[in-house]
């Protein structure tokens, strides 16, 4: 009697693929069990001033800075029927500003010289097609106030 005969299951290459696969395996979940995700830690959380509701606060890093056109709008021409609310469902304030459509709703936004806006609304189309990239300041119910701040162009900081 040869050895050959003896063990059929070492020439079958079917055999050997499983054990290959149920080895890899074990191999793999041990690497993941000692290689856990972790997600990145781009924000510092602080305390959440609401009690039930955990949200994480985060200081936005900067992403980039350019030269945009910067305009005024106010509530008389835009919500003539009262409250204005804005592309993200909050109402108009004066630390919101309608921001291009590739900045994404929530964004922080430094205009050099003005001051730190939340985006939160977006500016019209066929304004940004005629001007670049246009960010709008909500000036509450001075019409006047918006049209004599009129359009300028200055650096912009967008944040995350």
């Amino acid at each position: 009697m040869r050895i050959e005969d003896d063990v059929p299951l070492r020439r079958d290459p079917v055999f050997w693929f499983v054990i290959i696969c149920i080895i890899s395996f074990f191999i793999i979940m041990n690497w993941i069990s000692k290689n856990p995700r972790q997600e990145p830690q781009n924000y510092i959380p602080r305390e959440e001033s609401m009690v039930r509701q955990t949200n994480v606060h985060y200081y936005p890093s900067f992403r980039y800075s350019t030269l945009a056109c910067i305009s005024g709008y106010s509530s008389v021409e835009t919500c003539p029927d009262g409250e204005c609310i804005t592309a993200s469902g909050k109402e108009a304030d004066k630390y919101l500003i309608a921001c291009p459509y590739h900045i994404p709703l929530g964004s922080v936004v430094k205009i050099k010289g003005i001051g730190r806006f939340t985006c939160a609304d977006r500016t019209a189309y066929w304004i940004q097609e005629k001007y670049g990239d246009t960010f709008d300041l909500w000036f509450g119910d001075d019409y006047e106030g918006a049209k004599e701040f009129g359009r300028k162009y200055l650096e912009v900081e967008v944040y995350n």
